[in-house]
């Protein structure tokens, strides 16, 4: 099971701007969101860890603390596993 990280509205809304953030990125790069989950999905096993998020935000050179990325990545991880797989992408 994934640790638990309070989910608060100023995290929802910072998950919307930093998707949105993304969304224009492979809109402008015409790459997908299946391309995204594959690039950032480092060690192949078919689901994103938290570092593998913390990692893409810190590539993207969004400015996002750690805590931030936890939080974030609770609002995604719908089965609690502790990953996030495609579909909860």
């Amino acid at each position: 099971m994934g640790k638990y990280v309070p989910i608060t509205e100023d995290t929802v809304k910072l998950k919307k701007q930093y998707f949105d953030l993304i969304n224009q990125g492979l809109r402008a790069s015409k790459k997908s969101l299946r391309d995204l989950f594959r690039r950032v999905d480092e060690d192949g096993g078919r689901e994103i860890t938290t570092d593998e998020l913390f990692t893409m935000f810190k590539n993207m050179k969004l400015d996002i603390t750690r805590h931030q990325s936890d939080q974030i990545f609770s609002t995604m991880d719908f089965d609690n596993s502790g990953t996030i797989s495609e579909p909860e992408l």
